[in-house]
């Protein structure tokens, strides 16, 4: 078991507060090569909307992560089907 710190910059005399503690199992291992999570995206967001995020994660059961890509595959849909009707010219 890994034990995970994510530490911002967040004051304006540069001291580092560690915005979460958590306890990670080694979930990639259980995984098949093809589903293991390798690439990163890296975002800024004010203070206020991490926390919102989070939460709303937490509130669902779900990791940030996981909560994050949840809302961007729905994002992705709706636009491949919104696309999809224009092409076909359905209304």
């Amino acid at each position: 078991m890994q034990l995970c710190l994510a530490e911002n910059a967040m004051t304006d005399n540069n001291e580092k507060h560690v915005n979460s503690i958590h306890m990670k199992g080694n979930d990639n291992a259980k995984k098949d090569e093809a589903d293991k999570a390798t690439a990163l995206v890296q975002m800024r967001m004010t203070p206020e909307k991490k926390s919102r995020y989070v939460h709303e994660a937490k509130r669902n059961g779900l990791s940030i992560s996981a909560w994050i890509q949840r809302h961007m595959d729905q994002v992705c849909d709706e636009s491949d089907a919104n696309y999809q009707k224009k092409k076909s010219g359905k209304p």
